[in-house]
């Protein structure tokens, strides 16, 4: 249950040295981000982003630092990935959630908490200082095949696919759980948009259904990295429906709040978004999100016609991936 590039560090660990190999990772991350294509949409949207932040147009000099910095907290997001997936033992010291007060007083209220962050910084450090601190988090993902490692790595933390997230992400926050969800991709749009940096661009309609559906509370987090330690941060709250003389927050005003939130982290740190095409491309944007949900089913439908075989092999000798 782990995905070829996870066997291949293995391997690079095993015959090179886990130094040797980590900087392998370094070298092919930095490659890939220096093609043009990412380079040019890299280029663009921090641009955007540096230009509505501060109201003047950045240098390039002052765009190609922001990439440079972008490209060595890749890096680190993924070296760090690696390893955890090698080693199936989770470092809480390399984080400090100080998101937990606010955290711990939402699930007070026991309608779970959802976790809402754009592709922002080492997100997986905020998974595994909740679940170092025993507080059960679910992430939706794109695609979750060949992350079932995680679940021997981590007591608390549960990836489940876009397919199943709605289902899942209800009954983990029905436990007093917390759900994880994207801010910055929608998969499903309905033709709306709202300002986002100053030009239009899809609102996070999924986290705010999911809101009103179960009445629970958003909390918007960012890690940012300081001296090689993850920040885990928190916007103020988002709550849906404080008291029984309170009328719910309706689905644009939940929208709204989130993008603002959005604008303000990433205004802040720039070079901490992970988006690696051009944000404001709604067409584009589209056309890659429905060519990823159609993976997904493929792999879906894959996974269901190998089960019956899978269900006669001796165990260790599933084919799934």
């Amino acid at each position: 249950m782990k995905k070829l590039d996870i066997h291949l560090f293995d391997l690079a660990s095993r015959l090179l040295g886990e130094e040797a190999a980590q900087r392998l990772v370094g070298t092919v991350v930095r490659a890939n981000l220096a093609a043009p294509r990412y380079r040019a949409a890299l280029a663009s949207n921090l641009r955007r982003v540096v230009g509505f932040s501060t109201g003047r147009e950045p240098a390039p000099q002052e765009i190609s630092a922001l990439i440079s910095e972008l490209t060595d907290l890749h890096v680190r997001y993924f070296t760090e990935y690696y390893v955890l997936a090698r080693t199936l033992a989770p470092d809480p010291s390399k984080s400090e959630p100080l998101l937990l007060p606010a955290l711990e007083g939402l699930l007070k209220k026991g309608k779970g908490v959802i976790l809402a962050s754009p592709h922002f910084g080492n997100i997986i450090s905020t998974w595994v200082a909740l679940d170092c601190r025993g507080i059960p988090v679910t992430v939706v993902g794109n695609a979750v095949q060949g992350y079932g490692w995680s679940a021997q790595a981590s007591r608390n933390i549960r990836l489940v696919g876009l397919g199943d997230g709605a289902v899942e992400g209800l009954a983990a926050l029905r436990a007093n759980g917390t759900l994880f969800l994207n801010t910055d991709v929608d998969y499903f749009p309905d033709g709306r948009t709202t300002p986002f940096f100053g030009a239009p661009f899809h609102p996070p309609q999924g986290v705010a259904r999911m809101a009103l559906a179960a009445g629970a509370p958003i909390l918007p987090v960012y890690p940012v990295c300081q001296g090689g330690k993850d920040l885990i941060l928190n916007d103020d709250p988002i709550v849906v429906d404080e008291s029984p003389t309170r009328p719910c927050a309706t689905q644009e005003a939940i929208e709204e709040r989130l993008v603002r939130s959005m604008e303000k982290f990433i205004g802040k740190h720039p070079s901490h978004w992970f988006f690696f095409h051009d944000a404001w491309d709604l067409e584009r944007s589209d056309r890659l999100f429905r060519s990823q949900l159609h993976a997904i089913w493929l792999k879906r439908r894959m996974a269901r016609l190998l089960s019956p075989l899978n269900a006669r092999l001796p165990r260790g000798g599933r084919l799934t991936t």
